[in-house]
């Protein structure tokens, strides 16, 4: 058998003249002044959870990084791990454990958003500093509905239902049988978490009415009235996380709003064809001011905020218009801004706040055509426009950044369109035509992602779900209750849905 030489051995016998052949083959691992391997010293990333570019993360999901040595940790900040998501830097808190950092958000990550992860040299162990700066990226999955939530039992026939740009929600109603009572069910967005009814007032006598407002600080006012004697009000404030004791006095309940520092208005209509009033109830204030006149000859339909500033909105009497106007704590009213044009009918009309300050109207004029308008917070000006033909019942929903979602029904169909920022609406896609429907929802986050919802009059409710820029095919949502409210948490892309049974609260989530 002959012999064979490595290519390795026969090259240093021809080209290597002097040195040993042990330096020559292979000089081994670089090694530093104490003879250690210095790349074994090296500070890299190892493994990350989740992996980059993956497509599904859950919404409750930390980032764990695991480094090649034990990290300082002085040197992990949200300088030198930086997350950041749809809405811009993400909060949360940082821990390290020997080799292994943990970053746990906060708050949910944001329905189908897109993160990235981005990792400086300023990382550091003992033996030094993070060898190139990495990056990671990946996607949220898409949320899921809940089963039914059982919310509240013996829910009379006044109930109202208010929101807050984080997605908190209060609910505010009469109870059916004796003793009477007005409760509250609150929603805490950052808990993700419905909280039982909370018992503000009880009486031998039935309640003839009750109102609720809920800023953006999760505070909230309720009002109501007696209906034995409609003359006679109670009210009640909740200011950091406790209800305070309820106030009964003459006077006559009505909507409420209330802004981000506390002030409170109440606006109300002593008879058809009456003067809209308002009083005002400072952040410490005990009592209301005297009624003034709001908007002249005007039934009051909502009070929206938008920062300081609050938004009646009223449907002036004669001749028919949807107009609407501010109240600043300190400044009074502005000037009063027409919505809808002189004469014509406004029916079906829907109100939204839309995260910063901006607000979102929306109407069906005259029996055949769907009408919006947005109000722009910081011009404090409303700017109107038509959306389709379209007959009551229709709804159309907005974000901060210009994305719309509609639903409108015409000749007995359902269509849905979509609009991205600055652009026109999409061509119209029918999504069912089911006998006897009666109205439309739609919720829509900061990504331009939504539900819509439409229902018939026996109460059975359907939905579809948009996002990247398609409708899904629908589905039944519930059969029996009412939809009162569609709520979307603008942080974190998720919805929530109320129903009213005329005997019970219910709810479903999508997260």
């Amino acid at each position: 058998m002959g012999h064979f030489m490595s290519p390795a051995i026969l090259l240093v016998g021809i080209g290597c003249s002097s040195g040993s052949i042990e330096a020559d083959l292979d000089s081994g691992p670089e090694r530093d002044a104490g003879g250690r391997d210095a790349a074994a010293d090296e500070l890299r990333v190892l493994s990350t959870q989740p992996v980059s570019d993956a497509v599904r993360v859950e919404t409750n999901a930390s980032i764990v990084v695991a480094f090649s040595r034990p990290v300082r940790p002085a040197t992990v900040t949200p300088e030198t791990f930086a997350v950041s998501g749809p809405s811009g830097p993400v909060a949360g808190a940082l821990a390290v454990e020997g080799e292994t950092v943990t970053f746990v958000p906060d708050a949910p990550l944001h329905l189908l958003g897109s993160y990235d992860v981005t990792l400086t040299t300023g990382i550091a162990s003992d033996d030094g500093t993070l060898v190139d700066p990495y990056r990671l990226s990946f996607r949220v999955a898409d949320g899921v509905w809940s089963s039914r939530l059982d919310l509240a039992l013996d829910v009379g026939a006044f109930l109202s239902v208010e929101y807050n740009r984080r997605g908190d929600m209060v609910l505010a109603f009469t109870t059916a049988s004796a003793p009477a009572t007005i409760k509250a069910v609150r929603f805490d967005a950052a808990r993700r978490a419905f909280f039982p009814p909370e018992l503000l007032e009880e009486d031998d006598q039935p309640f003839g009415a009750a109102h609720a407002a809920i800023n953006d600080g999760g505070d909230v006012v309720v009002a109501w009235s007696g209906s034995t004697d409609p003359e006679s009000r109670g009210w009640v404030r909740y200011h950091d996380g406790i209800w305070g004791t309820p106030a009964v006095e003459p006077g006559t309940a009505g909507l409420l709003g209330l802004t981000s520092n506390g002030t409170a208005i109440m606006a109300s209509q002593s008879a058809p064809g009456a003067d809209a009033l308002i009083e005002v109830l400072g952040p410490t204030a005990a009592a209301w001011t005297t009624p003034e006149i709001a908007v002249p000859m005007a039934a009051p339909l909502e009070i929206l905020q938008s920062g300081d500033r609050l938004e009646i909105l009223a449907l002036v009497d004669a001749p028919r218009q949807l107009v609407a106007r501010g109240y600043t704590q300190g400044v009074g009213f502005s000037d009063t801004q027409a919505l809808s044009a002189a004469g014509e009918t406004a029916s079906a009309v829907h109100f939204e706040c839309l995260p910063g300050d901006d607000l979102n109207v929306s109407w069906v004029r005259s029996e055949e055509e769907i009408w919006y308008a947005r109000f722009d917070g910081a011009a404090h000006t409303w700017a109107p426009a038509m959306l389709a033909e379209g007959g009551p019942g229709s709804a159309i929903c907005a974000n901060s950044a210009g994305a719309r979602l509609a639903a409108f029904i015409s000749d007995g169909s359902i269509y849905a369109v979509h609009a991205d920022p600055g652009q026109g609406f999409s061509a119209p896609r029918k999504l069912g035509s089911p006998l006897g429907m009666e109205y439309a929802r739609c919720a829509i986050d900061e990504l331009g992602n939504g539900v819509l919802f439409w229902a018939r009059a026996s109460g059975q409710s359907f939905r579809s779900r948009f996002a990247d820029g398609v409708f899904s095919a629908p589905e039944e949502l519930g059969n029996g209750p009412t939809m009162k409210e569609a709520v979307t948490d603008p942080l974190t892309g998720a919805v929530r849905v109320v129903f009213y049974t005329g005997a019970s609260l219910t709810a479903r989530t999508f997260e």
